[in-house]
């Protein structure tokens, strides 16, 4: 499976889940041995055909910075790989969650490229430069939103960047057949909310949104 999480935090937003609550849902994958992988290796084992149950990837969206201070100490303690997803016309900036008068902080360029320097934990992956959503655009700009966040971040992080994290978690089967075979990415993610299954096609893979709203008895329930 792969969960969905935003800010971690103590903000209060619906879209938040509080650190506590984050560092005992870690501990608990690690107290039931689940194999965290990264989402990449997810990808690859989709697209052999090998069965990815007892596997957990763990996604980040919109790259908040409270990631380095909440999440990311707990990941490195356990030893959980993880993958963000950075809108990277926001880097540096302040931006809204929806419905939100609270803005949040994003990484900046500096924080990507020195987190992508000194460890192989993260993956930094896009998901547009604006967050725009994709299925309103005419095709050739949904593409230039797509391809101009992978450039900019690959020149971030000199790694990879191939896994799309549909804004909004919208598209269109016009921009899926794009990604499928217009520039050799090796998934992309939405926000359809359930489980993986062997067969699932690595260009629109559902994940498990994790809130303030899941309790850990839910979330206990949802891994199992």
């Amino acid at each position: 499976m792969i969960l969905s999480y935003h800010s971690i935090d103590a903000n209060g937003l619906l879209s938040t889940t509080p650190p506590e609550e984050f560092e005992r849902q870690m501990r608990y994958i690690k107290e039931k041995k689940y194999k965290v992988v990264p989402l990449s290796r997810m990808c690859l084992m989709l697209e052999r055909g090998e069965d990815s149950k007892g596997c957990i990837a763990l996604t980040f969206d919109n790259g908040y910075f409270d990631f380095f201070k909440n999440a990311f100490p707990v990941l490195k303690r356990y030893n959980f790989p993880a993958t963000v997803f950075l809108v990277t016309g926001t880097l540096g900036q302040g931006v809204h969650p929806t419905k939100s008068k609270v803005a949040l902080a994003v990484m900046s360029e500096g924080d990507i490229r020195r987190a992508s320097t000194a460890n192989s934990l993260i993956e930094f992956m896009p998901q547009s430069k604006t967050s725009v959503d994709l299925s309103k655009l005419p095709f050739a700009e949904a593409v230039k939103e797509i391809n101009g966040s992978r450039v900019a971040l690959e020149s971030l992080t000199n790694k990879p960047a191939d896994i799309l994290g549909y804004p909004k978690g919208r598209y269109t089967p016009e921009i899926v057949e794009y990604v499928r075979t217009g520039g050799q990415w090796l998934g992309a993610v939405t926000k359809e909310a359930r489980y993986i299954q062997r067969g699932d096609d690595p260009f629109k893979l559902p994940r498990i949104q994790i809130d303030s709203s899941v309790t850990f008895a839910a979330f206990k329930k949802m891994v199992r």
